[in-house]
This record gives C-alpha cells, sequence and structure tokens, in this order.
C-alpha cells in the first residue's frame, strides 16, 4: 500500500488556491447573471459619457465615509486593531453584503474575533446598525415633517410606517 504525506504547506497553498478559485467562480457566475442581457455597447457609450471628476469626488468620498465607519467601529469597540485594519474589515462587510443580504455584518464579527470577543463584537455590530437605521430614518423623517406640499395622507402612512 502507498501512502502520501503532503507537506502542511502544501495544503495551505490548495486551500488558497481552491478559495481563490471558488470566489472567481461565483464572481463570475454573478457577473454574468447581471450581464446576460445588456449590451455591451451601450454599457462602453455610458462610460464615456460619464465624468471624470464626477467619479473621482465620488470614489473620494465613498473611501471617506468608509474611513469615518472605521473610526466610529474604533470608538465603538476600543483598542485593539487599527483604523487601517477595520477599514478593511469594513470594506469587506459592504463587498460580502453586496453578495448576500448581511453576510458581511456576519463576516464582519467573524473578522473582528480575531482580536475581540465574539459576544463584543456581535453587539458592537448591532449597535452600529442600530445608529445607521437611526440615522436613515431621521434623513427620511426631518424632511417629511417640514414639507408643506405633501398630501396629508401621504404624511399619515409615513408616520404609521414609522411606527412600525
Amino acid at each position: 500500500m502507498i501512502s502520501y504525506t503532503f507537506n502542511q504547506s502544501v495544503i495551505n497553498k490548495l486551500k488558497t488556491i481552491l478559495k481563490i478559485f471558488i470566489a472567481f467562480s461565483v464572481s463570475s457566475i454573478f457577473l454574468f447573471l447581471v450581464l446576460k442581457n445588456v449590451e455591451i455597447a451601450s454599457i462602453i457609450i455610458n462610460i464615456k459619457k460619464a465624468s471624470i471628476t464626477g467619479v473621482i469626488l465620488g470614489t473620494l468620498i465613498l473611501i471617506l465615509s468608509y474611513i469615518i465607519i472605521s473610526i466610529r467601529l474604533r470608538i465603538l469597540l476600543g483598542a485593539g486593531m487599527s483604523i487601517l485594519r477595520l477599514n478593511l474589515v469594513v470594506m469587506c462587510g459592504y463587498f460580502f453584503n453586496l453578495l448576500l443580504f448581511r453576510l458581511g455584518d456576519v463576516l464582519k464579527c467573524f473578522f473582528l474575533k480575531e482580536k475581540y470577543k465574539i459576544s463584543h463584537s456581535v453587539s458592537v455590530v448591532i449597535t452600529e446598525k442600530s445608529f445607521d437605521t437611526i440615522v436613515v430614518l431621521g434623513f427620511i423623517f426631518i424632511p417629511v415633517i417640514f414639507l408643506e406640499n405633501i398630501p396629508v395622507y401621504v404624511k399619515r402612512i409615513f408616520y404609521f410606517t414609522c411606527l412600525i
């Protein structure tokens, strides 16, 4: 009987290659599903029409918002991870939220377990999402209060949905 022994580093490399292959395959499948009914020529035309200044400005604002969220996460978590590392955690969380609803939040807890207890990271993520919900509701609720041209029945429906 022939037995094969593999070096642990070879096994780790094979696992890494398999993970990359799976990630690439899943991304390719989703990309195909999204783009199967889209004409590539129309995409190229719209990209050429885009303002490079707007794209750069939007990207900088997005990066700044990620940094602010990372600072907030650092305040909630306490010392343990650098803001740069937390920024990577935040960006990975948002990326995986695009793939599957709330998967990013679960993985954010998984990434944070390296330096924090899992119960602590889960409570911080729940607190963070609660704060985000309050802020978004504020952005929606405050303008409705001050706008006068909205019909009364629309305001009542809005107030009712806010109570739920």
